[in-house]
């Protein structure tokens, strides 16, 4: 989890600060990738709540959902 945390961190930042995601490796993340970095946000999440106690962890909302993204062609 430790790897896929800086992986999502490193292309978080890079995405923010030059407008190409980029993991620790130097690859661009691919749509599929950046869907495994998301998918392994809510494993780590998951995880951290699972420390607390009951009471203290978020409520959960069961449902599908659907990830989409646009862009525009200029």
């Amino acid at each position: 989890m430790w790897q896929l945390f800086k992986d999502l961190d490193k292309a978080r930042n890079t995405l923010v600060h030059s407008g190409v995601a980029v993991d620790t490796t130097g690859t661009v993340v691919s749509a599929d990738r950046a869907l495994e970095l998301i998918d392994g946000a809510q494993r780590i999440v998951d995880w951290i709540e699972a420390l607390l106690p009951v009471d203290r962890r978020m409520r959960r909302h069961q449902g599908n959902y659907v990830i989409s993204t646009t862009r525009m062609l200029t």
